[in-house]
C-alpha cells in the first residue's frame, strides 16, 4: 500500500508538472482552439549532463537547452533530475550518489503557430538513444508542449566518458535513383541539428559501370545498380568512438559500409554508402497513397472539428480536403450543426490529389494508421488532366456512454473518488482486475483503448477540479 500511495503522490506531481495532462498530440475529442500552421518534425535537447557526476548537487547541473531560433522552448520551471533508484524521488534536488541511477524529465513547448507532429522525434545531445519516453499533448492554455525522459543513468565517481566522443553518427535524406535525373541533383543528405559532425560531400556511385556520378553528364539509367554515400567529419576537437554506431531515420535504407580513419591533418573522418539498389521505372509514377490521422466519431462533436488527417511529409500528393459522413442520415458533416450521434454509423473520408506530373499509378495501394479498415478507394482523372483519389474507412458507430454510469467510477459505487484512483493504477501494475462490464469500459477516460497509468492521473486532475469533465477524448 506504501508503494501505491507514493505512486499515487508521484502522480500528482506530475499532474503539476504537466499542466494540461498526457493527451494525444491528436486527440479523438479536442482540437486545438487557434489553428496550428507548422508541424514540428525534430526536437533538440543539448548541454545534458549525462551521466552526473557524484557529489554534485543537482540543481546546479540542469542547464540543458534548445537551439537558437528553434520553435520550441523549455519550461524550466518544471525542469527537474529524478532518482530512479527504488526510494524514487520524482523531484530529487539533492547531491548525487555514485551508482544511483538518475534522469532528466523536461516540459517544451511549441512557438505559437507550431504544434508538435505524431511523428516528432526527440534528440538528446545529438543522441535518440539517450531518450528513454516522451508524450505529446495540447494542455489548458491551448498549447502544444512534449514532455521527455531521459534514459536513468547512473551516477560516476568521475566523467565516464569523454564527451567529445562521438558514439553514434545519424544521416538522413538517402534518396533513390531516377531514371534521366543527374546523381548531383538527387542529394539531400544532413546530419541532425547541434550534431557535434557534419557532411562534408555526399554522392553517388553507378555500381554497373563503376563510375562516381560527378557531373551533370551522369544520368541515372534505368537498369543500373547506383549507391549513394557521404563522407562526414567531426567537429573540431570531437572524435569518433571506437564503439561509434551508424543510423539513418529513412525508412528503408540499408547501409552497407561505414568506417573511420585519422587523416595526416589529424582529422577525424568517416564514411557511410548504402545498399546498391537498381534504377527503377516512371519516377512520376505513384504506386503507394499512405493517409494517418484516421479518427473516431466522438458523441456530441461536430465533425468538421474531428479531421486530423495527413500525409507524409515530401509525400508526391496532398489531401485537398477531408471530412465526415453520416451513413444513418446519409449525409455529409459540412457544418458546426452536424454532430456526432450515439448509434448513428459513420465513414471518414478524403480526396487525394497529385502534385503537378506526378500520377496515381495503377498497382497503387492505399495504406492508413494500423487498426484502421479502409473501405473504398479509387483513382481517375479529372477534365483538367489533375489526377484524383479517394479514400474512405468502413462505417464505425458511434459510441457513448450510459447515463447511469459515471466515468472513472471504478469500483462502482456511484462516486468518483481517490479510492478509484487507486484501483485503476492497481489494475495498470496488474494487481488487480476491473469488471469489464461494471467498470472497465469506463475507466479508459482517455480513450487509447488501455487502462494505465495515464488514466489514472486524468481521474486525479478531475477530482482535484483541475479539469472539467470525464472522458477527455
Amino acid at each position: 500500500m506504501k508503494k501505491i500511495i507514493a505512486l499515487l503522490t508521484a502522480l500528482l506531481m506530475v499532474t503539476a508538472f504537466i499542466p494540461g495532462g498526457i493527451v494525444s498530440a491528436e486527440p479523438a475529442g479536442r482540437s486545438f482552439t487557434e489553428p496550428r500552421s507548422t508541424a514540428i518534425h525534430e526536437v533538440f535537447i543539448e548541454n545534458a549532463e549525462l551521466p552526473p557526476v557524484a557529489g554534485w548537487e543537482a540543481n546546479e547541473h540542469l542547464n540543458v537547452t534548445v537551439p537558437e531560433g528553434a520553435p520550441y522552448s523549455l519550461d524550466m520551471d518544471t525542469a527537474c533530475w529524478w532518482d530512479n533508484s527504488p526510494d524514487y524521488d520524482f523531484v530529487f534536488s539533492g547531491v548525487f550518489a555514485e551508482g544511483t541511477p538518475y534522469s532528466i524529465g523536461l516540459t517544451v513547448n511549441a512557438a505559437e503557430g507550431y504544434y508538435f507532429d505524431l511523428d516528432c522525434v526527440f534528440y538528446i545531445n545529438g543522441e535518440t538513444s539517450l531518450v528513454d519516453m516522451d508524450y505529446t499533448f495540447v494542455n489548458d492554455e491551448d498549447t502544444s508542449e512534449a514532455y521527455i525522459w531521459s534514459v536513468p543513468v547512473e551516477a560516476v565517481g568521475e566523467p565516464a566518458d569523454d564527451p567529445y566522443a562521438i558514439h553514434e553518427v545519424i544521416v538522413n535524406g538517402w534518396g533513390e535513383p531516377v531514371p534521366g535525373m543527374a546523381g548531383i541533383d538527387n542529394m539531400f543528405l544532413e546530419t541532425p541539428e547541434g550534431a557535434p559532425y557534419f557532411i562534408i560531400y555526399g554522392g553517388w556511385r553507378d555500381e554497373t559501370d563503376q563510375q562516381q556520378m560527378w557531373g551533370e553528364e551522369h544520368v541515372f539509367i534505368e537498369g543500373h545498380e547506383y549507391s549513394e554515400g557521404a563522407q562526414i567529419w567531426a567537429d573540431e576537437g570531437y572524435y569518433f568512438a571506437d564503439d561509434c554506431v551508424f543510423t539513418t531515420q529513412d525508412e528503408g535504407v540499408e547501409l552497407d559500409l561505414e568506417w573511420c580513419y585519422v587523416d595526416e591533418y589529424e582529422n577525424y573522418i568517416c564514411y557511410m554508402n548504402t545498399v546498391p539498389v537498381t534504377c527503377g521505372g516512371d519516377p512520376y509514377a505513384i504506386h503507394e497513397v499512405r493517409v494517418v490521422g484516421w479518427g473516431e466519431p466522438v458523441e456530441g462533436m461536430a465533425g468538421i472539428d474531428n479531421v486530423y488527417l495527413e500525409t507524409p511529409m515530401d509525400a508526391p500528393y496532398f489531401i485537398i480536403y477531408g471530412g465526415w459522413r453520416d451513413e444513418t442520415d446519409q449525409q455529409q458533416m459540412w457544418g458546426e450543426e452536424h454532430i456526432f450521434i450515439a448509434g448513428h454509423e459513420y465513414s471518414e473520408g478524403c480526396q487525394i490529389w497529385a502534385f503537378d506530373g506526378y500520377y496515381f499509378a495503377e498497382d497503387c495501394v492505399f495504406l492508413a494508421d494500423e487498426g484502421v479498415e479502409l473501405d473504398l478507394e479509387w483513382c481517375y482523372v479529372d477534365e483538367y488532366e489533375n489526377y484524383i483519389c479517394y479514400m474512405n474507412t468502413v462505417p464505425v458507430v458511434c459510441g457513448g456512454a450510459p447515463a447511469e454510469h459515471l466515468w472513472g467510477d471504478a469500483n462502482g459505487d456511484g462516486s468518483v473518488d481517490f479510492e478509484d484512483v487507486l484501483l485503476i493504477m492497481r489494475c495498470a501494475m496488474g494487481l488487480t482486475e476491473l469488471d469489464p462490464e461494471n467498470a472497465d469500459p469506463w475507466c479508459d477516460v482517455n480513450g487509447d483503448g488501455e487502462l494505465n497509468m495515464n488514466d489514472a492521473l486524468i481521474v486525479a486532475r478531475y477530482i482535484n477540479e483541475m479539469i472539467d469533465a470525464l472522458p477527455v477524448f
